[in-house]
């Protein structure tokens, strides 16, 4: 009786395991068969676009550490719009006789590649101002297009790959000189000195912040964020890492930023006490002469009264000369 109970119980768990799958099973195998398959006739333009948009999409976040998109991934931009731009046209028909573009972008309330399309290409490309550093030559839609650094990124680059050369072999250097003098006091290095690779590789840090700082400050030109983002990463490197101290130049330029700040601060509160002065004694001046009109009107009044007044009393009491005349 127990083990028959057992193996009942068994043989019922059983089905409704089996039962459990079946139904899980057709409910995420839907529309995947060909035979219900609506929109089967799309399945490769689709499969397309997605790799195309998971390769950029990688890309990106491969990159995203610091923002390399604009210089790492072009390649896989140019090909993701050219097969947006093919997906954009095809005449190829579902089984109810719509444009495989038409299911794709507009025929369901949600169209995931759009929406995939749009956060590759204006939340990553756009937003990372690819259009400030890159110029593309040809056309996106049809796979001809070609990319060049425009002139001041690739004089960033130069300028970047100059230090980090400079840092290379100072650091090469400080390594032979310390393997060859391990039993020995080196003087040239103690710890209050600036560092071997600061004094080596200063001008070239120099250069390179010197011309990133004019692009920067410049009125209606920017850096791309890659550009943006590895100078950043190189003055931590610079300061952070290598211990380097800023330039005494880096300095007076910061001082004399302060200073024409603080000029211009004075410079307002100066023209706005004149003018705050003016206007107080223009609103005083106002004042006495709507005073001094009042004034005025009262003794016209007063004098206008005491001449009628007088004017009454000579024609009231006439001369005697008149009076016997008449």
């Amino acid at each position: 009786m127990y083990i028959s109970f057992n193996f009942s119980l068994f043989t019922t768990l059983l089905l409704q395991i089996f039962s459990f799958c079946v139904i899980y099973s057709s409910n995420f195998a839907f529309g995947i068969n060909k035979d219900w398959d609506l929109n089967f006739a799309c399945r490769e333009d689709l499969k397309r676009l997605a790799d195309k948009q998971a390769q950029m999409a990688r890309c990106a976040v491969e990159n995203s550490a610091p923002p390399q998109v604009c210089t790492s991934c072009y390649i896989q931009y140019a090909q993701l719009r050219e097969e947006e731009y093919k997906s954009q046209h095809l005449n190829v028909l579902s089984a109810n006789n719509r444009t495989c573009t038409t299911v794709i972008y507009e025929n369901y309330v949600v169209s995931y590649a759009h929406l995939m399309s749009g956060a590759l290409g204006k939340q990553i490309w756009e937003k990372s101002r690819c259009q400030s550093c890159l110029i593309i030559h040809g056309d996106l839609t049809n796979g001809t297009a070609t990319f060049d650094l425009d002139n001041k990124t690739s004089t960033f680059s130069k300028l970047l790959n100059v230090w980090r050369d400079c840092i290379s072999n100072a650091t090469f250097i400080l390594k032979n000189i310390q393997n060859n003098n391990k039993n020995t006091n080196l003087q040239t290095f103690k710890q209050e000195d600036p560092p071997f690779v600061c004094q080596h590789c200063s001008k070239q840090f120099d250069s390179l912040f010197d011309f990133y700082w004019k692009v920067y400050t410049a009125p209606n030109i920017d850096f791309c964020v890659d550009v943006e983002a590895m100078m950043n990463d190189t003055m931590n490197l610079w300061h952070d890492v290598l211990h380097c101290k800023d330039d005494p130049r880096t300095e007076d330029r910061h001082q004399d930023i302060r200073v024409a700040a603080f000029s211009a601060a004075l410079l307002a509160i100066v023209i706005g006490l004149f003018y705050a002065g003016s206007y107080i004694q223009t609103e005083q001046a106002q004042t006495q002469l709507i005073q001094y009109s009042r004034r005025q009107t009262v003794h016209d009044v007063q004098r206008s009264r005491l001449l009628s007044s007088s004017t009454l009393d000579a024609y009231a009491d006439p001369t005697p000369g008149s009076s016997m005349q008449g």
